[in-house]
């Protein structure tokens, strides 16, 4: 999934258009980790400061982007683990392998 993610970049760099930073600062968080970290904002700021951007509103709509691109990629871990272990959708149920 993290390695995989290009389409993610370039809807990012499509919405924000001179932003750049490092594939791990995007793209390596943990299931349920915070997709923000300190790194991050700093690029974000150097960002704004570079493009005479509103620094807060800016990181606001990032913060937003990212938690979403998570929830996405969550659900595809969640369909993908459901189908390999044989969940029913929604993990609640598991069917019986003989």
């Amino acid at each position: 999934m993290i390695d995989n993610a290009n389409a993610f970049r370039k809807k990012l760099q499509n919405n924000h258009h001179g932003f750049t930073c490092k594939h791990r600062l995007l793209f390596h968080w943990g299931y349920d980790a915070e997709p923000w970290t300190i790194d991050l904002e700093e690029r974000v700021k150097q960002y704004c400061e570079n493009y005479d951007l509103n620094v807060e509103s800016n990181i606001r709509v990032f913060k937003s982007e990212m938690k979403e691109e998570q929830k996405r990629r969550n659900s595809l871990i969640n369909k993908k683990t459901e189908n390999l272990f044989g969940f029913a959708h929604g993990g609640k149920d598991a069917s019986v392998v003989s």
